[in-house]
C-alpha cells in the first residue's frame, strides 16, 4: 500500500498483486479495455487510480474512493503514482495453494476436475453456455469449485462442503470481494490447462502506454 494527500486529505492505494482481490482485478480488465477509446491518458490513469484507492484511516474493503475524488491530484504526484502501479506490467506470482481463506473462512478447491459431481459439471457447463465474458465466465465457474471446507479429525482429511446451488451466489460474492487475485486466477489457469504456469489471462500491459514516460 502507498499513502498520498490531495488537498490535506489522505488515500491510500493498492501497489502489489497480492493486495488485489478479484474484484479489483475485474475492474482493472474492463478498465483496460477503455484504453483505446479514451483521448486523455491522465484521465485514464486517474479513473483507474479511482477503483484501487480509499479514503485512509478506512478499515471497510470496499470503501473506494469515488469518481473525482482524485481530480485535483498534480502532475508530479500523479506519475509518482504511475510509477507505483509498474507492478500492473508484471506477470502474478504463480501461487497454488487447494486453501484459502476468505474473511477468516476456509475455502478448498478440488485437487483435480476429476473430483467434481455430476452437479458441479452441470452447473459448469450452463456457465459456460451463457456468459458472454471470459473472464466473468471463469470465475462463475471457480466460485462452483471453491468452497467452504473442515477437518474431519475420524477421517484424518479435509472435507470440502456439499454442491449447493442455493450458495452459489453468495460464494460468487465472497471470491469478489475477498479472494487474491494471486490465488484465484492462477487456479482459473490450472483448471483450463492443468499447467500451474500457464497464462491464460494476460497480466500485462495495464498500464496505460503513454504513461511509460513521464508527463
Amino acid at each position: 500500500m502507498k499513502q498520498f494527500t490531495i488537498l490535506d486529505k489522505t488515500y491510500e492505494i493498492k501497489t502489489d498483486w497480492n493486495e488485489l482481490t478479484i474484484q479489483d482485478f475485474i475492474n482493472i480488465e474492463n478498465h483496460k479495455k477503455k484504453q483505446i477509446f479514451t483521448d486523455s491518458p491522465e484521465l485514464w490513469s486517474i479513473e483507474l487510480f479511482e477503483m484501487l484507492s480509499k479514503p485512509y484511516p478506512n478499515d471497510s474493503n470496499t470503501a473506494y474512493c469515488n469518481t473525482g475524488d482524485l481530480d485535483n491530484i498534480t502532475m508530479s504526484d500523479l506519475n509518482d503514482l504511475v510509477r507505483s502501479m509498474n507492478f500492473l506490467n508484471s506477470e502474478m506470482e504463480n501461487k497454488l495453494n487447494r486453501f484459502i481463506d476468505l474473511n477468516g473462512e476456509k475455502y478448498m478447491f478440488p485437487k483435480s476436475l476429476d473430483e467434481i459431481t455430476a452437479g458441479e459439471y452441470i452447473s459448469i457447463k450452463t456457465i459456460q453456455e451463457s456468459s458472454t465474458d471470459e473472464l466473468d465466465s471463469m470465475i462463475k465457474i471457480i466460485s462452483v469449485v471453491l468452497r467452504p471446507c473442515h477437518y474431519d479429525e475420524k477421517r484424518g482429511e479435509w472435507i470440502v462442503d456439499k454442491f449447493n446451488t442455493r450458495d452459489y451466489e453468495l460464494r460468487l460474492d465472497k471470491i469478489k470481494k475477498w479472494g487474491k487475485a494471486v490465488e484465484i486466477i492462477n487456479y482459473i489457469n490450472f483448471f483450463l490447462t492443468g499447467n500451474e504456469q500457464s497464462t491464460t489471462i494476460d497480466t500485462k500491459n495495464y498500464s496505460n502506454p503513454e504513461h511509460n514516460q513521464e508527463v
